[in-house]
C-alpha cells in the first residue's frame, strides 16, 4: 500500500513521464494483485486522483488515466475514451477505438459505429475491429456497408469483425467474399465463416479447398474443423495429399477437431511426412481422436528429430492414457530440449506415473506462467502430498492463471 501512496503522489509530479508511469504502475497493480480486501481499501483512494488526471496538460497522461479508470470499471474512464473518438487528432481517435474494443464495454457501440464514417482509415479500421470484439449485433448492419468499401484493408478487417461478432446474420454477407478476386479477402472470409460455425457455409467452404491459393486452402481446412460436420472428413483426408505442407498440416489439425476415427489411419501415415509441421499436427490430432492404434506410431514420434513432433507425440500419449507409453516417456525426461522434458512430465502425470512428480515440482518455478499453471494442475491430479508445500508458494504468484491452478490443485490434494 505504501508503494501505491507514493505513486499517487507522483501523479502531481511536474514531469509528465513520471505522471504517466505512475498511472501505469497503479493500473497494473490492481490488475495483478489478488488481495481483494486491499483492493477494496485502496481503489476508492485512487479514483479521485485519476479523475484529476483527466484534466492533465499532457494528452498521453489524460488518455492513460482514462484507461486506468476504465480498467477499474469506473464509468468516467469509458466516457472519456468515448469522448476521445471525436478528438481532432486521428491518432487519438484510433487509440481510443482500439482501447474501447479491449475493454469490452458495450456502451461504446453507438459511438464506434459513428467512427465507421471517419475520414481517417486507421480510425475506421480500429472501430471495425473494436465492434467485432464487443460482439453487439447492433453493429451488423453498419459493418455490412464496410464490406462493400473500395479499400481492400477495410473489407478484410470487416470480414474479420463479422467472424468475431458471432451473429449468424454475417454468414450470407461473407459467402460472396469466398469468390472475391483478392486472396486476402477470401482468406479472411473463410476464417470468419469457420468462427460463425453455420453449416450453411459448408458446401461453399468445401469448394474453397480447391482454391488456387495455398493460404486460402489452409485457412479453409481450419474453418472446416470448426464446423464439426462429418461431410468435411473425406475432403480433408484428401487434403493430406496437398502439394503444400501448410495445407496438409491444417487439414491434419482439422481432422483432429472433427473427431471421426475414420481419419486415424491416414493421420498415422502422415507421421512419416517429410515436413515436421505436418508430423506435429498429425500427432496432435491423433491425441484428440483417442484411438489406441496410434500408440506405437506416437511412441516412435518421441524420437523424431523435430522438437515439436516430440512435444505433440508426448502430449498425445498422455491424452490416450495407455501404459505402454510410460517407459518411453520416462526416457524423454532426459531430452535435450526443456519443452520436451516438460511435456513428457505432463504426459506421465496424466498417466498417473510417480516419475513425473519431481520434474513437475521443478516446473512450478518456470519463468513462463502457463508452464507453472500446467505443472500445478498436473500435480493436483497425481495426488502426492510432496507437492503441497511448493504449490502453496504459488498462491502469491503475480499471475491469476497460476494462482487459480495452484488453488485447485491444493484442494484436490487436501481432499484426498
Amino acid at each position: 500500500m505504501e508503494e501505491i501512496i507514493n505513486r499517487i503522489e507522483d501523479l502531481k509530479n511536474p514531469d509528465n513521464i513520471i505522471r504517466y508511469e505512475a498511472i501505469e504502475f497503479i493500473s497494473d497493480f490492481f490488475d495483478m494483485h489478488r488481495n481483494e480486501s486491499l483492493k477494496e481499501y485502496a481503489i476508492p483512494k485512487i479514483i479521485e486522483p485519476l479523475i484529476n488526471c483527466l484534466k492533465d496538460s499532457d494528452s498521453d497522461v489524460r488518455f492513460n488515466a482514462a484507461m486506468a479508470l476504465a480498467r477499474l470499471r469506473y464509468p468516467r474512464g469509458v466516457e472519456y475514451l468515448i469522448e476521445c473518438l471525436k478528438h481532432s487528432d486521428p491518432g487519438m481517435r484510433e487509440s481510443a477505438a482500439s482501447k474501447l474494443g479491449e475493454l469490452g464495454d458495450t456502451s461504446a457501440v453507438e459511438s464506434l459505429i459513428e467512427c465507421l464514417k471517419d475520414d481517417a482509415k486507421d480510425v475506421q479500421t480500429s472501430a471495425i475491429w473494436a465492434l467485432g470484439k464487443l460482439g453487439d449485433s447492433k453493429a451488423l448492419q453498419p459493418l455490412t456497408e464496410c464490406l462493400n468499401a473500395s479499400d481492400l484493408e477495410v473489407r478484410i478487417r470487416t470480414a474479420d469483425a463479422l467472424g468475431n461478432l458471432g451473429d449468424s446474420g454475417g454468414i450470407d454477407l461473407l459467402l460472396p467474399c469466398l469468390k472475391d478476386k483478392e486472396r486476402s479477402l477470401r482468406k479472411a472470409a473463410a476464417n470468419a465463416l469457420g468462427k460463425l460455425g453455420g453449416l450453411k457455409a459448408l458446401d461453399y467452404l468445401l469448394e474453397c479447398l480447391k482454391d488456387k491459393d495455398l493460404g486460402v486452402r489452409a485457412i479453409t481446412a481450419s474453418a472446416l474443423g470448426n464446423l464439426k460436420s462429418s461431410k468435411a472428413v473425406d475432403p480433408l483426408i484428401k487434403c493430406l495429399q496437398d502439394k503444400k505442407f501448410k495445407v496438409r498440416a491444417k487439414a491434419a489439425e482439422a481432422l483432429g477437431e472433427l473427431g471421426y476415427p475414420v481419419a486415424v489411419e491416414s493421420l498415422i501415415e502422415m507421421l512419416n511426412d517429410n515436413e515436421s509441421d505436418v508430423r506435429a499436427s498429425s500427432a496432435k490430432a491423433l491425441g484428440k481422436l483417442g484411438d489406441l492404434r496410434a500408440i506405437e506410431p506416437l511412441i516412435k514420434g518421441l524420437k523424431d528429430e523435430d522438437l515439436w513432433v516430440r512435444v505433440w507425440s508426448a502430449a498425445a500419449l498422455g491424452e490416450l492414457g495407455d501404459t505402454r507409453a510410460i517407459e518411453p516417456l520416462i526416457k524423454l525426461l532426459k531430452d535435450k530440449e526443456k519443452r520436451v522434458q516438460f511435456w513428457a512430465a505432463k504426459a506421465l502425470g496424466e498417466l498417473g506415473d510417480g516419475n513425473a512428480i519431481s520434474p513437475l515440482i521443478n516446473y512450478l518455478k518456470d519463468k513462463t506462467p502457463r508452464v507453472r499453471a500446467t505443472a500445478a494442475e498436473t500435480l493436483g491430479k497425481l495426488g502426492d502430498p510432496k507437492a503441497i508445500s511448493p504449490l502453496k508458494e504459488l498462491l502469491e504468484d503475480e499471475y491469476e492463471v497460476v494462482r487459480e491452478a495452484a488453488e485447485k490443485a491444493l484442494r484436490k490434494l487436501t481432499e484426498n
